[in-house]
């Protein structure tokens, strides 16, 4: 099952240690408690792609990206043009 998760979830060169996130979540999964391995995914996205150029977002994805700390040290220009909004009278 490790295996499985380090290749699927967590992608590295050698798969055989286990980091702690992953044994936490193998510690869930023999107990059958839900968990969210959101975090660590972004932590294991953050530390293999490192970003080089500006990044445009909504302003959605840029309170989530605050949050979690993915936009430490990194430029990212709002999109300045028109948006649609999309409400009750767009989806009649």
């Amino acid at each position: 099952m490790h295996k499985w998760l380090t290749i699927t979830l967590f992608p590295r060169d050698d798969v055989r240690p286990v980091r702690n996130d992953e044994l936490l979540i193998l510690y869930a999964m023999v107990n059958k408690i839900k968990i969210s391995p959101v975090q660590a995914l972004v932590k294991q996205w953050l530390s293999n792609f490192k970003m080089t150029g500006p990044i445009e977002c909504t302003s959605l994805i840029t309170c989530i990206a605050t949050r979690i700390s993915a936009l430490e040290g990194n430029f990212i220009p709002f999109i300045a043009c028109d948006h649609a909004y999309i409400d009750e009278a767009y989806l009649i």
